[in-house]
């Protein structure tokens, strides 16, 4: 598919909400320093000229039997009632009404041409229609048709693999590309079943709005399963689909009220060699859950070798460094989980979302704030070209080469764990000059880049053969949990920067290489601890305590390497800890706020302010800023 980027940031806006400032799983308190934000400013999409509503009559299946026309399909089709004709193979409804079809067409069409006021309903009641060089079910004219599908009926509509070109009402040839084809607006109710075979092209294509309240629809497809130009809207309804393009796609580009796909429940399984679900808009979704499996899934995808490098001067808290920079593809897959060319907005559902590519994508921003998202990618678990914002949810990237990215990632709640070969969180690519560079404009530190990592609540949790958290621009953490788990490869950060990294609040719990360890910058209003020493074993529990011996926390790494960043409330510059190795920790993913002393005492260190750090050689040692050489892998 081709990803248009020209309305990208048309429908988008800024706004404030004050920070509501969680961690840890329970309450923690961040700073209002000089370092940070005071309010929560994010580039969201503007979706206020869309229409997100189903009518009544959308969710309303019911009909009148006595009064509708009823129309018995077959060699000779028959029609009890007004308001409908037959010529050969072919069944025309001219007139507002309903109509309830039955029987079988083994060479033949049904064709609305009803009047641009007409609304239509067609009652599919145990049907069968094939129609060899066109769509099944066409509609050339009217205000709205509704299609219900009769309870307890199976029905079926299926095409040939060519269709004749067909002249529309303004003169113009036209490819009527779809199973059941309409230009007007098109909405599917019931509780009945329908199977769509597309031989030719696509399942059901809607020039309009296309709606789903309730149904089960099985749709094979050559080409899309399912497209709306100006929406999809789903309400209820199962749906299987197997598509050789895209699962669901609304395509239109020119009207930020149009072009968008809401998914507000339904069951659904969808495998794409395209994208799953994809709108040239917003992509939506509340409710619902199911299966997306696109272009194959993560496991078919390929790293490539080819790189470009690009060398740049750091500056940050090793001063000045030479910096080896390459960009480099993941993987030879362009199919998508769920992707959008302005924003991608998941407030609920629980979805299992399996591509080639990324998982979820937007060449703008992404929004969760709900729901349950079971990622795997051959490339990002999330991307946004722009602004990801995650405020709520449960969110398992269990499969990915980066597992979020984006210019600007905010987390300010949800829980969150990320595996992935390269970096954990990367704020990267995207646009330098337009929104994601006014949006550091609101925070009191400038940046030189227009990137950054912002994290002030919910539970993160990381397991990168990369860097853990890599900034290419600043690193904020104010509140929540954040444990790191990376390689020991000494290419790799637990936490990387460029112009800042400050910890004003919440916890940090982070293992990494001592060869490319980096500390939170001096800047920072909390205290941390950044300590190298021989190797920490994975599965060994690690403690962090105050000179008293209360613990602070403890985690257990799912790595083997050498080098600790620590910090929490509390932790206080030049202050005294102690770490211990071995011992329990039972919480989530090893971790445990608080808790018993027990381990082994491995070294007493000192907290800073970030800039420094301590070694294994004794207690206390400390080293201040210096100038470090660091070869940086892909970024």
């Amino acid at each position: 598919m081709k990803y248009c980027n020209k309305r990208i940031l048309s429908s988008i806006l800024i706004f404030a909400t004050a920070f509501a400032l969680a961690g840890c799983a329970s309450s923690q308190t961040a700073s209002t320093s000089s370092n940070v934000l005071n309010a929560s400013s994010v580039v969201t999409a503007d979706t206020s000229a869309i229409d997100w509503s189903y009518s009544t009559r959308d969710q309303d299946p019911s009909y009148d039997v006595s009064s509708a026309t009823k129309i018995t399909l077959g060699t000779a089709s028959s029609i009890s009632g007004s308001g409908a004709t037959v010529s050969g193979s072919t069944v025309t409804i001219t007139a507002a009404g309903t109509y309830i079809l039955s029987g079988t067409l083994t060479d033949g069409q049904i064709v609305v041409n009803a009047g641009d006021d007409a609304k239509v309903q067609i009652v599919l009641n145990a049907v069968t229609i094939t129609c060899s060089n066109g769509p099944a079910l066409v509609v050339n004219n009217a205000d709205k048709v509704f299609v219900t599908l009769a309870s307890t009926t199976s029905n079926t509509l299926s095409d040939g693999s060519t269709h004749a070109t067909v002249t529309n009402a303004q003169g113009e040839a036209t490819d009527q590309d779809g199973v059941i084809f309409s230009y007007s607006d098109i909405a599917f109710n019931g509780s009945g079943s329908l199977t769509i075979n597309a031989s030719y092209a696509n399942g059901i294509v809607g020039k309009d709005d296309v709606v789903f309240t309730g149904g089960s629809y099985t749709v094979n497809a050559k080409n899309d399963g399912i497209q709306g130009k100006d929406s999809v809207k789903i309400l209820n309804g199962t749906f299987t689909i197997t598509a050789g393009g895209d699962g669901i796609q609304s395509s239109r580009d020119d009207n930020t009220a149009k072009g968008f796909i809401a998914i507000d429940g339904g069951t659904f399984a969808i495998t794409s060699t395209d994208d799953g679900i994809h709108a040239y808009n917003v992509v939506r979704i509340t409710g619902g859950s199911g299966t997306i499996t696109a272009g194959g899934g993560a496991g078919t995808s390929t790293t490539t070798s080819a790189t470009s490098t690009t060398t740049t001067t750091r500056t940050g808290m090793q001063g000045a460094s030479s910096m080896q920079q390459q960009q480099s593809s993941a993987n030879t897959s362009t199919s998508k989980g769920i992707v959008s060319d302005t924003a991608v907005i998941v407030t609920g559902g629980s979805y299992t979302v399996n591509a080639g590519d990324d998982a979820v994508h937007s060449n703008a921003s992404i929004e969760v704030s709900g729901g349950t998202l079971k990622l795997s990618a051959g490339d990002d678990g999330m991307h946004a070209d722009t602004s990801l914002l995650i405020t709520a949810g449960d969110i398992t990237i269990s499969k990915s080469y980066e597992g979020i990215e984006g210019a600007n990632i905010t987390i300010g709640g949800g829980t969150i764990h990320i595996t992935s070969s390269d970096d954990g969180l990367n704020a990267a690519g995207g646009s330098d000059s337009s929104a994601s560079q006014g949006l550091n404009d609101q925070f009191s530190q400038s940046t030189s880049t227009g990137y950054y990592i912002n994290i002030y609540g919910g539970y993160l949790c990381v397991t990168a053969a990369g860097d853990g958290l890599d900034s290419n621009g600043d690193l904020y953490i104010t509140g929540g949990t954040t444990v790191v788990n990376c390689s020991s490869g000494n290419d790799n950060n637990a936490i990387d920067w460029q112009t800042s990294g400050v910890v004003d609040g919440g916890v940090v719990a982070s293992i990494g290489s001592s060869g490319m360890a980096e500390n939170f910058s001096s800047n920072s209003t909390q205290g941390s601890i950044l300590y190298n020493s021989a190797t920490f074993q994975a599965g060994t529990v690690i403690t962090l305590a105050d000179s008293s011996g209360n613990v602070i926390f403890s985690f257990t790494p799912t790595v083997t390497s050498n080098s600790l960043l620590l910090s929490a409330p509390g932790v206080a510059n030049a202050s005294s800890y102690s770490i211990y190795t071995g011992g329990t920790s039972t919480g989530t993913d090893g971790f445990t706020l608080g808790g018993t002393l027990n381990g082994t005492k491995a070294a007493t260190v000192t907290a800073s302010s970030g800039g420094t750090y301590s070694t294994n050689g004794g207690a206390g040692n400390s080293f201040g800023p210096g100038t470090q050489n660091k070869t940086q892998g892909a970024r």
